[in-house]
């Protein structure tokens, strides 16, 4: 009840009234126990309320209904090692969903008089939170509430479920001034070599020039990597979608050609519900020029349905570090592995030093994951550089 009071929105009180008779209808139905059915559903709104703080906390977004695709499959489970305070808030968690299940099972049953009473709540409620999601009104306050603020979970649920089923995106206008910029391009093949040159792209998340900020006090050494060399053609900034966390956005959006953004509530499920649906992209479109693509992950093939994946980008093989050597059994996911070492593995793919790429005899197109750089971070990192900002934490610009 205090949830349902201390709402945000309107129409957070029908989905949240709705959704409580949902959850206690559904209980009510199997057992018959309405004491059970009433624990179960006031419990599993304390879960999923907290649950909705904890990915607020890590990941600064709402809880949505595509985001259990990620915690359902066990191959993910591994990252909570990681993340000390999460692992014990989700024990906690769990505790209290198995008291919501199991809570109150000897209490006195209805009989078929409870379970009819129960299917009529959870058959009538289900309705009115399907029909209603798609009310334009309702849409509307949902989606000004994303992504910034999102406060409202039994909003967020009901109102993301139609977003679980695939549908490809629509936009207004149309694409006249996409095709005048391309065809207005120069269409001219002459001075193209036929040799086709191998290809490496490097996904390091969290990576990015520390000196493009205004310090007032710092002490940063110059930093090759972000020099033009001499045989530097072009650098430029690159915009992405998400920073320290949930890399497969960043993977989506340079492997598909479109950003995770443009699937709305789907867009954490990409990896699982929308690459299914790909009929282009980077990938595909280099093995219609002859290319064999490799990609180089740290993580293992079943950590967020990679292999699946990247079958459906197009890619003609996915390797390990181990699958090169690296001493470790091949079901470990290499948190700490360097980036220099990813490099030394991905010129051994371009060697051809894997059984599987002998009798190649096409360029290479090799994709590489690093993980190094990418989060948790040490909160007690020390200021090395002696980094100061007026008006910014000192924690947050160290992590």
């Amino acid at each position: 009840m205090i949830f349902i009071v201390n709402s945000h929105y309107r129409w957070t009180y029908f989905f949240a009234i709705t959704l409580f008779t949902f959850l206690f209808g559904g209980m009510l139905m199997v057992s018959g126990q309405w004491q059970r059915a009433l624990n179960f559903s006031s419990v599993l709104f304390v879960v999923l309320m907290l649950f909705h703080r904890l990915k607020i906390h890590y990941y600064k977004q709402p809880l949505l209904i595509s985001d259990f695709f990620l915690v359902v499959d066990w191959r993910n489970w591994e990252t909570l090692i990681h993340y000390k305070g999460a692992l014990f808030g989700v024990i906690g968690l769990l505790a209290l969903l198995g008291y919501a299940i199991f809570g109150f099972n000897d209490a006195e049953s209805l009989g078929v008089l409870g379970n009819s009473i129960g299917a009529l709540l959870f058959i009538v409620s289900f309705s009115l939170m399907w029909h209603y999601s798609k009310n334009p009104s309702a849409v509307q306050v949902w989606l000004d509430s994303l992504p910034d603020d999102g406060r409202d979970v039994f909003l967020n649920l009901p109102m993301s479920c139609r977003g679980i089923f695939f549908k490809v995106p629509n936009f207004d206008g149309n694409s006249q001034n996409f095709i005048e910029k391309m065809t207005a391009l120069s269409s001219d093949t002459n001075n193209l070599s036929e040799t086709k040159p191998d290809i490496v792209v490097t996904l390091m998340e969290s990576t990015l020039n520390p000196h493009q900020f205004a310090f007032s006090q710092q002490s940063i050494p110059p930093l090759s990597m972000f020099e033009p060399q001499n045989d530097t053609v072009f650098t430029s900034p690159l915009r992405v979608h998400t920073f320290a966390g949930a890399t497969w956005k960043s993977e989506f959006a340079f492997l598909a050609g479109v950003p995770s953004t443009d699937f709305g509530t789907l867009a954490s499920g990409v990896f699982y519900s929308v690459v299914p649906h790909l009929q282009s992209g980077l990938v595909k479109n280099l093995k219609a020029q002859g290319y064999f693509c490799v990609a180089l992950s740290p993580f293992t093939k079943g950590n967020y349905n990679a292999k699946s994946a990247y079958d459906h980008f197009g890619f003609d093989l996915m390797l390990q570090p181990q699958d090169l050597g690296y001493p470790a059994p091949i079901s470990k996911n290499l948190w700490d592995i360097s980036s220099e070492e990813m490099m030394k593995y991905t010129r051994m793919i371009l060697e051809k030093q894997h059984p599987a790429l002998e009798n190649v005899d096409q360029p290479m197109f090799v994709y590489v994951l690093t993980m190094r750089e990418h989060g948790p971070y040490e909160l007690g990192m020390e200021n090395t550089f002696n980094l100061q900002m007026p008006n910014l934490g000192l924690k947050v610009f160290l992590h």
